[in-house]
């Protein structure tokens, strides 16, 4: 990583935690450019920092191009960077803008991923799906592994007609999980507990029940076996999630909606 040099384009939230984790993983400092107009740099030392792509020193020749714009500001930004495409890998965050769509507005021809990250990569915890054009050679794809698992865990897909889907299930899914835990918080006051100590069981509950699930050999399924006794607390509480129409359908007729609006937006 020490060795790669990149121009982020666009220093948002993800862009910055990208940025953050890319550090920490060994890229100089000198080897990285910014281009946001609006970005402080105080905290940034050593990063470069520019306010536009016609600021960015002649000699200065990318490994990787990554475009943390949002979507609507893509065809006023991207094509600029067209000058990039014979030598760096591009990787686009913009949600519902494809590889297509992005290889187009750099005039053909250049090498593309396009990854969906999710909000946990602003503490490192992150998973990303990512598609590769035709375009991308190995040391490109691994060039994109790296830059990306900086944020958390990267895989890559074989159809970006998958994408929509993973939209759906890791690029909205921490919404749903924030969703349960405050329904949670609040069943926790309605039956008699204190605000702090509903938020505090429900927060610590959730972190170590995913913990295990991430660590353990057993799946989501044994685990929930598990963890309920025939007869007992649990069961009658699964009784009512598990019912005909508890909560299995209802996130099933979310996570559908959110892939049909993820193909609506794109």
């Amino acid at each position: 990583m020490k060795d790669i040099k990149v121009i982020l384009v666009g220093c948002g939230k993800m862009g910055s935690a990208m940025l953050g984790g890319w550090l920490m993983q060994g890229v100089s400092r000198e080897n990285v450019i910014i281009i946001d107009p609006v970005i402080k740099g105080s905290a940034l030392d050593g990063v470069t920092i520019l306010t536009d792509f016609e600021y960015i020193p002649e000699h200065f020749t990318p490994d990787v191009v990554v475009l943390a714009v949002k979507p609507q500001s893509f065809e006023n930004v991207v094509p600029q960077y067209a000058v990039f495409k014979n030598s760096a890998v591009f990787i686009s965050i913009a949600a519902g803008k494809t590889a297509s769509d992005i290889d187009g507005l750099l005039g053909e021809g250049a090498s593309v991923v396009r990854a969906m990250p999710n909000l946990p990569a602003t503490i490192s915890k992150g998973v990303t799906a990512s598609f590769c054009n035709e375009k991308v050679f190995a040391e490109q794809r691994e060039i994109a592994q790296n830059i990306l698992s900086a944020i958390g865990k990267n895989t890559f897909i074989k159809d970006e007609s998958k994408m929509d889907a993973v939209t759906a299930i890791s690029g909205s899914g921490p919404a749903y999980l924030f969703y349960f835990a405050e329904a949670m918080i609040e069943a926790a006051k309605e039956v008699g507990l204190c605000d702090k100590m509903a938020k505090t069981l429900v927060e610590e509950t959730i972190l170590g029940s995913a913990q295990m699930l991430s660590e353990s050999e057993k799946d989501a399924n044994e685990l929930r076996v598990l963890v309920t006794s025939k007869g007992g607390t649990t069961q009658a509480a699964l009784d009512v999630l598990m019912a005909d129409d508890g909560i299995k359908p209802v996130v099933l007729a979310a996570v559908k909606a959110a892939k049909v609006r993820s193909i609506e937006l794109s």
